[in-house]
């Protein structure tokens, strides 16, 4: 098949098994030795051949290429250098209390700009400090908030008055001939503060009948007469005097009265009979 051209027409005959025919095919691209040699001189600019992107410090580099397309070892320079890449630094933190300090500062070359520059203050940390209610015994005290890391007050706690007491009345009870009574009071039902005091009531006297016998003296036995409270039915008694030969009647607990009249009697009978 030498000396044909690339797609020229070949006719060709032959027997496969039973079957005997012609046919035509084309020339196909036959390869042929390559004795191309690169020559890595050409400074192409292009994305393909970057072997390393421009900085603040250094310009873009790109591989030598050839002609026919290959990339080569070596680079070269070209275009301009990059801006700064510039972050911020802390140099100082800031806190609820003061101010920060900052300045920017370039990742590549840490050329610096903008030092000294303030950072604003923190938001404090606020904690709640917890209150309670007053009471009859104590005053309250309001919720308040203070921040954990200054320790300033945010919002400060104020005192609350304490709260009236819980009045109970405590019932009293008149005084009898029996016993004494109680006057009425009242006690807190919260702290059990005693704010009126109870006060004690003295007996009253007893309320007597007047005296009545309820066995008449003889000249033999004494005899004795009572008296009853109305109100209690306490009974008191005394003695009757034995009645005496002259018909006076004695009592222990007579009167001077009664002995100076028994004694006007005897005078009586005495002048008359005498």
């Amino acid at each position: 098949m030498s000396g044909l051209q690339i797609g020229e027409k070949i006719t060709l005959t032959g027997v496969v098994g039973s079957y005997k025919g012609t046919t035509q095919i084309i020339a196909p691209n036959m390869p042929t030795k390559d004795t191309h040699e690169c020559n890595f001189a050409l400074e192409v600019i292009d994305e393909k051949y970057l072997a390393s992107k421009a900085t603040c410090i250094a310009k873009a580099k790109y591989y030598y290429s050839c002609e026919c397309g290959k990339m080569g070892i070596e680079t070269f320079e070209a275009g301009d250098f990059a801006p700064h890449s510039f972050e911020w630094v802390i140099d100082e933190d800031s806190t609820c209390a003061k101010e920060g300090i900052k300045h920017e500062e370039c990742s590549v070359c840490h050329t610096k700009q903008n030092e000294n520059t303030t950072v604003a203050k923190k938001a404090h940390t606020e904690v709640i400090d917890k209150g309670y209610e007053a009471t009859c015994e104590h005053t309250g005290l309001t919720d308040g908030k203070h921040c954990s890391v200054c320790s300033e007050i945010i919002i400060k706690q104020e005192i609350t008055e304490k709260k009236a007491h819980t009045e109970v009345i405590d019932k009293g009870y008149e005084a009898t001939c029996e016993h004494t009574g109680l006057t009425d009071g009242k006690h807190c039902s919260v702290c059990n503060e005693v704010i009126v005091a109870q006060e004690e009531i003295a007996k009253k006297e007893h309320t007597f009948t007047e005296w009545h016998v309820v066995k008449e003296a003889t000249t033999s036995e004494e005899g004795k007469e009572e008296r009853t409270c109305s109100n209690c039915n306490t009974t008191e008694s005394r003695s009757i005097a034995k009645i005496t030969k002259n018909g006076c009647k004695g009592n222990v607990a007579t009167s001077i009265i009664t002995l100076i009249t028994c004694l006007g009697f005897l005078l009586h009978f005495r002048k008359k009979y005498n």
